[in-house]
C-alpha cells in the first residue's frame, strides 16, 4: 500500500494486463446500498456509503426518507442525540447546528448537565438538553420512545450497550436510527431487526463512526479511483 501522502495510481495505468483481477470480477454488480427509495431497511455503513454516487453521500438517504430531502421547501429534520454528554457527541452536535437540514437538536444524556453544556457550548440556538437513561432495563425503550416523540432521526453515540434498546426505541417511536457501531455479536442482534424497520418504513445506519464509518468511505474512494469494478465493499 502506498504511504497516506502518496497519490492513487492513475486510473487509466491498468498495466500490461489491463484491469487488476478482483475476485468475482466478470459479475456486472453495484455496490449493496440504500438509495433515497431505500426506506425499510437495517443497513452498515459499508453498505450505505456503497450507494453514493457523485452527487454526495452526506446525510442524503436519512434527509429524503424524514420527508425533507435537499427540494425546494424540504422539511428540516428535528435530530435527536443519545449520549450527548460523550466524546463524540460534541462534533456530531456541532456539525448538525451548522446544517440548514436541521430545524432542531435534541440532547439526551444520563448526565442532564453534561448535555446542557454541549448544548449551550456546540449546539446554539437549536438545542435544547433533556434527561434520557438508555441502560438496559425493562424500561428503557419505552421512557426513550417518550423522549423522542416529534424527532426524525436519533443518532446514538452512547455506548454500544444500549443499541438495541434505543433502535427497539426508534421502532416505538416512529424514528430513523444511526449510530457508531459496535462489537461483531451485537452488529449481528442488531442486523435482526431488519425486518421490523422494514415494517415501519425505518431506516437504521449502522458503523457511521470513524471504523467503521470513515474508512468505509476511503474504501470506496480508493476502490472508485482505482477503476477496477467493485463487487462489495
Amino acid at each position: 500500500m502506498p504511504p497516506p501522502h502518496a497519490p492513487l495510481p492513475d486510473p487509466q495505468d491498468r498495466g500490461a494486463h489491463g484491469t487488476r483481477p478482483f475476485a468475482g470480477h466478470g459479475q456486472d454488480r453495484a455496490l449493496v446500498g440504500a438509495s433515497s427509495e431505500g426506506a425499510g431497511r437495517v443497513t452498515n455503513s459499508g453498505d450505505i456509503l456503497g450507494s453514493a454516487s457523485a452527487s454526495g453521500f452526506a446525510g442524503r438517504p436519512v434527509g429524503s426518507l424524514a420527508g425533507s430531502g435537499r427540494g425546494p421547501g424540504a422539511r428540516a429534520l428535528k435530530v435527536a442525540v443519545l449520549g450527548a454528554g460523550g466524546t463524540i457527541a460534541p462534533a456530531i452536535v456541532r456539525d448538525l447546528a451548522e446544517s440548514d437540514e436541521v430545524a432542531g437538536l435534541l440532547l439526551l444524556d444520563i448526565d442532564e448537565a453534561r448535555a446542557e453544556h454541549v448544548a449551550s457550548q456546540y449546539g446554539g440556538p437549536k438545542a435544547h438538553a433533556a434527561l434520557a437513561d438508555a441502560r438496559a432495563s425493562t424500561d428503557a425503550p419505552t421512557s426513550l420512545a417518550r423522549a423522542l416523540e416529534g424527532c426524525d432521526v436519533l443518532v446514538n453515540s452512547a455506548s454500544y450497550r444500549v443499541n438495541l434498546d434505543a433502535m427497539t426505541a426508534c421502532l416505538k417511536a416512529a424514528c430513523h436510527y444511526l449510530d457508531l457501531g459496535g462489537l461483531y455479536w451485537m452488529t449481528g442482534r442488531q442486523l435482526e431487526l431488519g425486518p421490523r424497520f422494514e415494517g415501519d418504513g425505518l431506516l437504521a445506519l449502522l458503523g457511521i463512526g470513524s471504523a467503521p464509518g470513515k474508512t468505509n468511505l476511503m474504501a470506496l474512494r480508493a476502490a472508485q479511483e482505482l477503476v477496477a469494478p467493485i463487487d462489495a465493499i
